[in-house]
Order: structure tokens, then sequence, then C-alpha cells
């Protein structure tokens, strides 16, 4: 009955509940350009028959394509906040696997953020913390639904215009 009142009290089997201190940043930049180029063309003479040349039309068609693209991208993010996350699995290492959800309703639709890793029992604090950075296989998602989810999408046109299917 005393490791109720002062035991260790931090996440360590299955069900237990621990706080995960997310602060992750990210920033990445990507670029690419090509430049392809081709023409070809013919030529051929009139041809003689018997040592006599005939007068026929000798022009053939002449082809050249240009392309020339160029793509790039650039992305910042920042994610900052907490999660509370149960542990669902206990490895034979020790090792913790965890996962967790927090929805939040707002005036223009929901967000959420999804929330799942491994984290060792040596990196949890006393107060049943984990820093983001310390989780193994961490996998965060962020997102939403509603009206300004919807608006930072882009319709199904300008999809299909950018889609690698078009011809041109």
């Amino acid at each position: 009955m005393g490791d109720v009142f002062f035991g260790d009290q931090k996440a360590s089997k299955v069900g237990d509940i621990l706080t995960i201190n997310l602060n992750e940043t990210t920033t990445s930049t990507k670029a690419n350009a090509a430049t392809v180029s081709k023409s070809s063309s013919a030529t051929i003479e009139n041809p003689t028959v018997l040592g006599e040349e005939l007068r026929v039309d000798t022009t053939l068609p002449q082809q050249g394509t240009d392309f020339t693209g160029n793509a790039s991208a650039n992305q910042n993010n920042s994610l900052s906040g907490t999660i509370s996350v149960t542990v669902f699995r206990e490895y034979p290492n020790g090792l913790l696997a965890v996962r967790g959800e927090k929805w939040l309703r707002l005036n223009q639709g929901d967000e959420y953020i999804r929330f799942s890793g491994i984290v060792r029992k040596q990196d949890i604090a006393p107060d049943n913390t984990v820093e983001s950075e310390r989780v193994a296989d961490a996998r965060i998602t962020y997102s939403g639904t509603g009206d300004v989810a919807a608006g930072s999408e882009q319709g199904w046109v300008s999809r299909l215009l950018n889609s690698s299917n078009m011809p041109y």
C-alpha cells in the first residue's frame, strides 16, 4: 500500500497515461529544374532515272520540341503543445508503444492531433512527461475539418490540371 503513495508513479505498463510535450519544428526546401530540347530534319536530293533528274517536291517536314520546367517548394512548420497518450504495448526490452488523439472543436471546424511512437522508460520525467524529440518512430498528424481546412485544399479542377497525367 505504501507504493501507492510513495512509489514510482511513472507510466510503465499497458493502460498507463503519459503526456507528450510537443515541440516540433521542420523546415524544408526543394528545387528542381529541367530543360529538354530535340530537333530533327532531313533532306533528299531530286532522284535521277536513266540520268534524267526528276522534278519532285523534296521538302520534308522538320520537327522540334522544347521543354523547360521549374519547380520549387518551401515549407516551414511548427507544432507546440501537449497531448496525453496511452501505453498500448510494452515490448520485452522495456520500450513502450504509445498513441493518443486530441480533438478540438472550433468555430470554423474541428482540429485534431494524433500521436504515436516508442518511448524509453528512462526518457519519462518524474511528472510523467516525455519530450516529443525523445520519442522514436514518432508519427504526428495535425489536421482538421470544416471551412478553414477545406479552403486550403485545391479544388478538383486544379488537382486534375496539376496532375502528372496531363499531357502538357
